[in-house]
């Protein structure tokens, strides 16, 4: 049986499904920052949270493959593989023969589509331990600046 929010408690899910910013929760909620902070660290809260983004998610019908399909177009218009059209005689649309190219935006298309899990093209290893399994030792030694 889920378990009923308090009035803060509800607030403070109702903002944070808005905007996940915790920070931002506290300001316009008028809640302190600590008490937003802690609510998002109980389990029950996380799980209605997830839960009321996945029914968001379902009727708005947004899915892995149409957030990959919308980087795919915001990385080739920033390409501008599509030319660039404005409305010309008539209203009709017409080739302008602009092609602008940004780097930046491309460049940011990519790298969220390649966090994807399903494309994994940036696949992050964290090497913890040493060969032995044990914990990797450093050293460092001070020595005195030649004069």
């Amino acid at each position: 049986m889920a378990r009923k929010l308090t009035p803060k408690q509800q607030k403070a899910v109702d903002q944070l499904l808005l905007d996940p910013s915790l920070k931002r929760c506290a300001e316009v909620t008028g809640l302190s920052y600590d008490y937003v902070r802690e609510l998002h660290t109980k389990t029950h809260i996380l799980e209605i949270l997830e839960e009321r983004r996945q029914k968001v998610s379902e009727k708005a019908e947004i899915d892995a493959a149409w957030v990959l399909e919308e980087q795919r177009r915001v990385y080739e218009r920033c390409m501008q593989v599509e030319p660039v059209m404005a409305r010309g005689p008539g209203g009709k649309m017409i080739e302008t023969g602009e092609f602008k190219f940004d780097a930046a935006g491309a460049n940011r298309a990519l790298e969220q589509i390649g966090k994807h899990k399903a494309v994994n093209a940036f696949k992050e290893t964290h090497e913890h331990t040493g060969k032995d399994g044990g914990p990797i030792i450093w050293r460092t030694e001070v020595m005195p600046a030649k004069r």
